[in-house]
């Protein structure tokens, strides 16, 4: 052996410990990379809806996420080269410059310059839901003046029942000047229709709803003061707010069988009581927010198509009337349930919103006339076959309206049961109601529409 090689030999590093902190690392890289992939694998498979990729809920989601970032940020600052100093110093500063970054996105929900529900489409359930809508404390919600829509929707009740259908209604709605649903602004009228979503008909034609019929068949000046989701409360601070300065000569008050009087009466109160908490749940930063809206819109993106899920049909029939409708399967929305003691309470108080109603119209001298829409079931129950173990087969209908009109006549109010006459029709085999949503078509608000003009001329309003 020379002496060269002997120097080199004594003066070389021994490779031994870089070999084993090499090994060192990659062991633990592999361990933070199987404890990350693990975490997916893992968790998530419950059983609730609205699940991304049908498997993780967004908060669980959301958590794997950050976990994953930690770990894998972990497997690269031991498994890179480098000075560790600078490694952690790298990680923690991408880590800031991505807070940063979400802050920046979510500040403006948070100042409510901007709703992420409304940028990425995230849908609602509710009218009182809906974004798009202004806030107000003493109406909950109203149309934003002057906002529009156009596109196709499934009827309302495709989603409740997971209908397989591929049946789509074209929508274009536009909000007039106060956010009602008027072609002009209209400033004075000689008739105002003050409702619900009865009234309003988002998914019917304009051309078609109830008051523009009727300005047709009376050729007199009509206001559409219908919004979805009211009840007697709201439609009360309508007849004050918005009807009165109208100067109208008839007011025609729409009310609902279906939730009028039940549903919506106690919704109003609970969310009035309870202002703030309903806002912040219904409209507050969370809901508004960049990140929940951007995980909702990869559920959507994700999740397995609700068509692998079981249609439920327990709330159909098949009708069996005359015509090109016979077979069709219809849904409904309210069956024939009994009246509880509850809801009969409830009722009374509700009815009590339209007797001042009709009060303040008798003292401004504007004839004052309510009118009942009866619920899909009340008008097809006998019009259609459905299975031994259909929920129909229980369902009776029940009092109400007689309830409503034995109420009026008591007080002095003219009253108007819609249900004798899109009785007859439905039975004649038109079809009155939609198939798959709780609300009257083009047909029902003609008809409508037809009653409330001969009822009025019968008492010689105009």
């Amino acid at each position: 052996m020379t002496v060269e090689s002997t120097f080199r030999e004594e003066n070389e590093p021994d490779a031994g410990p870089m070999v084993r902190r090499s090994a060192r690392s990659i062991v633990c890289t592999i361990i933070l990379v199987g404890v990350a992939i693990a975490l997916w694998f893992q968790s998530g498979g419950s059983g609730e809806r609205d699940l991304i990729l049908g498997r993780y809920s967004i908060r669980l989601f959301a958590t794997n996420c950050l976990a994953t970032y930690v770990l894998l940020a972990a497997a690269w600052v031991i498994a890179s080269g480098g000075v560790l100093r600078r490694k952690i110093f790298a990680v923690l500063a991408t880590t800031l410059c991505g807070a940063i970054v979400l802050v920046c996105l979510e500040l403006p929900a948070a100042i409510r310059l901007i709703d992420y529900r409304v940028v990425f489409g995230t849908p609602f359930r509710k009218a009182w839901e809906n974004p798009r809508n202004r806030l107000d404390d003493e109406l909950i919600h109203l149309h934003t003046p002057y906002d529009e829509f156009a596109g196709t929707v499934p009827g309302d009740l495709v989603v409740s029942y997971n209908i397989q259908t591929d049946r789509r209604y074209e929508v274009d709605v536009r909000y007039d000047y106060q956010g009602f649903r008027n072609a002009d602004d209209i400033k004075q009228a000689d008739i105002v229709l003050i409702g619900d979503s009865f009234v309003e008909g988002p998914i019917v034609d304009y051309d078609d709803i109830i008051s523009a019929h009727l300005s047709e068949f009376l050729g007199e000046q009509v206001i559409n003061l219908g919004q979805i989701g009211y009840g007697p409360q709201q439609e009360l601070a309508v007849l004050k707010r918005f009807a009165l300065p109208a100067k109208p000569r008839v007011v025609v008050w729409v009310l609902y069988e279906g939730n009028d009087l039940t549903h919506d009466f106690i919704r109003y109160r609970e969310s009035i009581k309870r202002w703030d908490e309903y806002i912040a749940q219904s409209h507050g930063f969370r809901k508004r927010s960049f990140s929940r809206n951007l995980l909702q819109l990869i559920v959507r993106k994700t999740s397995p198509s609700d068509s692998k899920k079981e249609e439920d049909l327990s709330k159909s029939c098949v009708l069996n009337i005359p015509g090109e409708y016979r077979g069709e399967r219809m849904f409904f929305a309210f069956g024939g349930s009994p009246l509880s003691d509850s809801d009969l309470t409830n009722a009374n108080a509700a009815l009590e919103f339209i007797r001042k109603g009709r009060g303040i119209c008798e003292k401004e001298k504007i004839n004052f006339l309510l009118v009942s829409v009866p619920i899909k079931y009340r008008m097809y129950h006998d019009l259609c076959e459905n299975g031994i173990d259909s929920t129909l087969a229980g369902w009776k209908p029940n009092d109400l309206i007689d309830r409503i009109g034995r109420w009026a006549q008591a007080n002095e109010i003219e009253f108007l049961d819609l249900t004798p006459a899109l009785r007859e029709s439905a039975a004649k085999g038109e079809l009155i109601f939609f198939l798959d949503d709780g609300h009257w078509n083009g047909n029902g608000h003609r008809i409508g529409a037809e009653e409330i003009r001969t009822r009025i001329e019968k008492l010689g309003w105009m």
